[in-house]
């Protein structure tokens, strides 16, 4: 505890009446006087508490989070980073960042760390929902009374895998000595992972289907020293494919070569009912609990194959490596010993089939009602706070302790409330539960025929349509592109004729000129020299009588002299012709 705290302790705990100054008090504990007074009347808090009052969760109710985090990891079910912030939003009630949930962390580093986890398969589990069960049940009943199926032709049918060279776990005898070295605790095995899948089939009457072997093979191709160990009257069937497992083509091979070939002549005509994981190709687990084969057949048919490969490596003393070409001298022991009527009949009756009893698997899923408990009144921290601080002084020990104690159980009921409605909504699902299984009777068949008919029409008119559409974009745009050629050809046309034009009036006006020329180049030797110009004829001055108007002789005057008609050098001068 700080002093301040201690001081503020000192004061709150003193008797009714007792007299106290701030200044002997601060001086007794070593802290200042204006601070332990503001502190002390809630003038100013701490900084601690400011920002614990910033934080968007009190710490007690970080410790209520730790410890349902605690809680989860230990159920299998820990949280991820968005999980724990809809914890916080739901405890604080508003949204909590994913920067919040980064300094979370960095504050509790000891109690909570994040790795990367792969998922636990929960397709086995217990949990499973009992109303998938129900609607199982319920399907199979109506539709073998639909189609009055007998015993004798309902199948199951589904697959196992091996790999080939792994044993599984047995028990040994250890010399002591040896085993305590520590060096010796290891049973050796061929450690061969290539991957073999069998696919079985057994009936109800107790009969089996021969099995169907698939090779993993890149090539797709199968090679002859896998199967010389087969003899030529064996029942079993060899096919392969890439990764070893079934596929859509595999699996309806398996239907058509198989299947139909050894229950159709028993069938007659009745109607046959095979039962199956959903094949797409076979890999849900979803319904383990409801398949025969893995409920009762394969695990002694994976001891058989482990005991016959154990056998193998003890008589070779280890030295002889298994092979694809090893494994049906393998496997065929163990199948003849697994796959027999005994064991089949006890596969459908624990599946709860034949004899139709859902009982068989529903009880192993009945779990008591509990009865709700009444609804809590939704508060939020500030809430609580606030009634805290009506009720007690807030600097009080014990106000702190309660507040405490009612933000743990606030943030224990926020979480509770909200993983109820995510529970809630979980259960919800059997109002609106669609089972996952589909009957397959010829007029369905001739319906999913129709249907899929129809959808690859659609498929094949909308793929036309669109090669429709871009060979149109493609056709308007060469007809674009083909216009603008025409009207750029047109233009140098139109251009062309012009020059054209241009030329021949340039060559029309060139003749002109020519001509023009050529005829005063022939006139000017026709005419010779030109005559000198003559000036032009004047009209003769008036004369003038001299003497009066008796008589007397006139006086005339002279006329000016003509222009000269040669220059100096005696070249001929074209004198005017207003001046002629």
């Amino acid at each position: 505890m700080s002093c301040i705290n201690a001081a503020i302790e000192a004061i709150e705990s003193r008797d009714p009446g007792d007299k106290f100054t701030y200044s002997e008090v601060a001086r007794r504990f070593g802290v200042d006087r204006s601070t332990l007074s503001r502190r002390h009347q809630q003038i100013r808090g701490s900084n601690e508490a400011k920002s614990r009052n910033q934080q968007l969760l009190h710490p007690h109710q970080e410790l209520q989070l730790l410890e349902h985090i605690d809680e989860l990891t230990e159920a299998g079910l820990p949280p991820t980073r968005t999980m724990i912030q809809n914890f916080a939003s739901a405890i604080a009630g508003r949204a909590a960042s994913q920067s919040w949930v980064t300094r979370f962390f960095h504050r509790h580093p000891d109690a909570i760390i994040s790795r990367w986890s792969t998922g636990l398969d929960r397709n086995r589990h217990r949990a499973d929902s009992v109303y998938k069960y129900e609607s199982y049940f319920d399907l199979l009943s109506t539709k073998m009374a639909q189609h009055h199926i007998r015993a004798q032709d309902v199948y199951n049918m589904d697959e196992k895998g091996f790999l080939i060279g792994v044993t599984g776990r047995s028990k040994r005898v250890f010399s002591k000595q040896k085993y305590e070295t520590g060096g010796f605790k290891k049973v050796i095995q061929d450690g061969n992972r290539d991957w073999i899948t069998v696919i079985a089939a057994i009936c109800a009457d107790g009969s089996t289907l021969p099995p169907a072997i698939i090779y993993e093979a890149t090539s797709g191709n199968m090679y002859a020293r896998w199967v010389d160990d087969i003899a030529i009257d064996d029942p079993v069937y060899v096919t392969s494919s890439p990764s070893g497992w079934t596929n859509d083509q595999v699996g309806l091979a398996w239907l058509e070569q198989v299947f139909d070939r050894h229950t159709k002549e028993k069938a007659g005509n009745h109607t046959r009912l095979l039962i199956l994981d959903g094949h797409g190709s076979h890999v849900t687990m979803d319904t383990h609990t409801l398949q025969p084969l893995d409920v009762v057949m394969f695990k002694p048919l994976a001891a058989a194959y482990s005991l016959s490969l154990q056998h193998y490596l003890q008589a070779s003393h280890g030295l002889l490596a298994v092979r694809k070409d090893d494994f049906y001298r393998l496997f065929k022991p163990a199948w003849d010993s697994s796959f027999i009527k005994k064991h089949a009949l006890k596969a459908f009756k624990a599946t709860g089939i034949a004899p139709i009893d859902p009982e068989v698997v529903l009880k192993k899923f009945r779990k008591s009602t509990l009865t709700a408990p009444p609804p809590l009144v939704n508060v939020s921290r500030a809430t609580i706070t606030n009634l805290i601080n009506q009720a007690y002084d807030p600097s009080s020990i014990a106000a702190n302790n309660l507040s405490d104690i009612l933000l743990r159980l606030q943030a224990a009921k926020e979480i509770a409330e909200y993983e109820k409605d995510a529970l809630r909504a979980a259960l919800h699902q059997r109002k609106a539960f669609h089972s996952g299984a589909v009957w397959w009777s010829p007029c369905k068949l001739r319906e999913a025929r129709f249907r899929q008919l129809v959808k690859e029409k659609e498929k094949e008119k909308e793929l036309l349509d669109k090669i429709e559409l871009k060979e149109a974009k493609e056709n308007n745009r060469i007809y674009q592109l083909k216009i603008k050629e025409a009207a750029r050809a047109a233009r140098e046309e139109a251009k062309k004729v012009r020059d054209e034009a241009k030329a021949v009036k340039a060559a029309e006006l060139d003749a002109k000129r020519r001509d023009r020329d050529a005829a005063k180049a022939i006139q000017q030797p026709q005419s010779g020299k030109r005559k000198a110009s003559k000036p032009a004829a004047k009209q003769q001055p008036k004369k003038r009588r001299v003497g009066g108007a008796g008589g007397g002789t006139l006086a005339e005057v002279a006329a000016p002299a003509p222009p000269p008609t040669t220059t100096r050098r005696g070249r001929a001068v074209n004198t005017p012709a207003k001046y002629r």
